[in-house]
């Protein structure tokens, strides 16, 4: 079932990485168990694209939401290697994928605004 999901997903998002599929996959890839290293991957990823586009249309609530999901996805994956942090998706992402990479590129979020 979670592989099948997980197929299904990434072929989606190969297609089209619009806010409308990328909110219809984050709700299915968060229906499974997530117990496959890749499902989480992929959901961290779909989280991280998913901010993206909510900074681009200035609604940070919402993009530190889905940014702190992917943080924590990715905390739990404990990725220690270069082969491991290669994205599940190639398109709008950078080369490796890890939670660093994640608060660096969304560092924004995370400033306190005084």
């Amino acid at each position: 079932m979670e592989m099948e999901v997980y197929l299904k997903a990434k072929l989606a998002l190969e297609q089209d990485l619009s806010r409308e599929v990328l909110l219809e996959q984050y709700h299915s890839l968060k229906r499974t168990k997530l117990t496959m290293e890749r499902t989480k991957k992929l959901l961290a990823e779909v989280c991280f694209l998913l901010a993206k586009d909510f900074i681009s249309r200035n609604e940070i609530e919402e993009a530190r939401r889905y940014a702190e999901e992917s943080i924590r996805l990715y905390e739990d994956l404990k990725i220690d290697s270069l082969e491991r942090a290669v994205p599940e998706l190639s398109r709008n992402l950078p080369e490796i994928m890890h939670e660093g990479v994640v608060k660096h590129q969304l560092s924004s979020l995370f400033q306190s605004h005084n």
